[in-house]
């Protein structure tokens, strides 16, 4: 919620500082009801809803006459559910592609010429078919074919024949295997320490593998930005990354995002990232041996007592009040800390914090109100 309200917010050039988030959605709500004064016609578009909203909180109830609403969603009970209450309520139900335009669609990518390949035409079928005639799937795959041999186009059906898969998790699993460089591999990851729809500072993710030692060659930091934008710019023309509102800055697909929080979540030395309800989360999800923290601490009143993490590389807070209190031993045995980002943070960590370890590369206070003695 308080991510939508910001973005809000900064469409209409409202400076909006308060923590609160009832505030918050009364100064919005102000100034929506000057806008429809002033006869202003504005569109709202709430893009790719998963969960319940409350119009109020954003200010939009009662919405005002000129105003109108827009929602996307996987699911028709959350349109529904928002806009209860509202007797002009329109929905829209938007389908697969039908399998010509779909064919055309893969051809459009890879390259017309293709076509007339007797094999490959046999092949764009079944690759068409089995990722379900969805778009996005359909996208990845191509452009990964498009330049690569016959080998590679008569492996990929094969890979996607699983009936019970997703086929844009899988579309996106082999578009991420297609992927040659580990630089590559480590900045599409990184992507994945940030909210959904978040626009993501190219800047950022160059701190964060620098920080982390995780370009290869890379000797300055003038470097490791070269590297990081190249690698980012290879990332978009693999349809893995998109544009963003903001120059400087990239997003990821919700489902692309599901794809590395799912890998990047398992294994020996997971991550732990949560933006989202932070109510319902627990200290329990966190292990021992997580190397990246990632959260957004919105609604949190104390951080997990039983916090030791001694192979923790990188941690990411944001959006905390001040009423967020930490465990008098939080920064210990947190020798290997390379990267630390406090982010909106309205009490940040003791000094104590900073003497945690002698490995620290990173450190980035962004909108902090630097309420303690730096000597240390």
């Amino acid at each position: 919620m308080f991510s939508i309200q910001q973005a809000l917010a900064e469409y209409i050039s409202l400076p909006l500082t308060e923590m609160n988030t009832t505030t918050r959605a009364e100064r919005l709500r102000i100034s929506f009801t000057n806008m429809a004064e002033r006869e202003q016609k504005v569109l709202v578009i709430l893009d790719d809803v998963w969960e319940m909203i409350k119009l109020n909180d954003i200010g939009l109830n009662p919405l005002p006459n000129s105003f109108k609403l827009l929602l996307t969603s996987r699911y028709e009970k959350i349109c529904t559910e928002i806009a209860a209450g509202y007797s002009d309520l329109k929905i829209v139900r938007v389908e697969v592609m039908e399998e010509p335009e779909a064919q055309n669609f893969f051809w459009k990518i890879t390259g017309a010429l293709k076509q007339h390949d007797k094999e490959l035409n046999k092949i764009r079928t079944k690759i068409v078919r089995r990722c379900g005639f969805l778009p996005l799937a359909i996208n990845l795959i191509a452009i990964r074919l498009k330049f690569e041999e016959k080998v590679a186009w008569r492996d990929t059906p094969r890979r996607l024949e699983n009936k019970n898969l997703d086929y844009v998790q899988e579309s996106i699993k082999i578009s991420y295997d297609y992927i040659k460089e580990e630089d590559e591999k480590q900045i599409f990851l990184l992507c994945g320490l940030f909210p959904d729809d978040f626009n993501i500072p190219i800047e950022e993710l160059t701190r964060y593998a620098w920080g982390l030692r995780l370009l290869n060659g890379v000797s300055t930091f003038g470097e490791a930005r070269d590297r990081t934008d190249t690698c980012v710019q290879s990332l978009k023309k693999a349809n893995l990354l998109m544009d963003s509102d903001y120059i400087g800055c990239v997003k990821m697909h919700d489902l692309v995002l599901d794809f590395v929080l799912g890998r990047v979540s398992k294994g020996d030395h997971p991550w732990v990232i949560n933006h989202g309800d932070n109510l319902k989360w627990s200290s329990a999800e966190m292990s021992e041996s997580c190397k990246r923290i990632s959260i957004t601490c919105t609604g949190m009143s104390e951080f997990p007592s039983d916090s030791k993490y001694p192979n923790l590389a990188l941690l990411r807070l944001m959006h905390g009040d001040k009423s967020l209190k930490f465990p008098e031993d939080f920064s210990k045995k947190k020798e290997n800390l390379e990267v630390i980002v406090y982010e909106n943070m309205q009490y940040p960590l003791l000094p104590g914090s900073l003497q945690c370890s002698n490995k620290l590369r990173i450190l980035v206070f962004h909108r902090c109100p630097l309420m303690f003695d730096f000597s240390v």
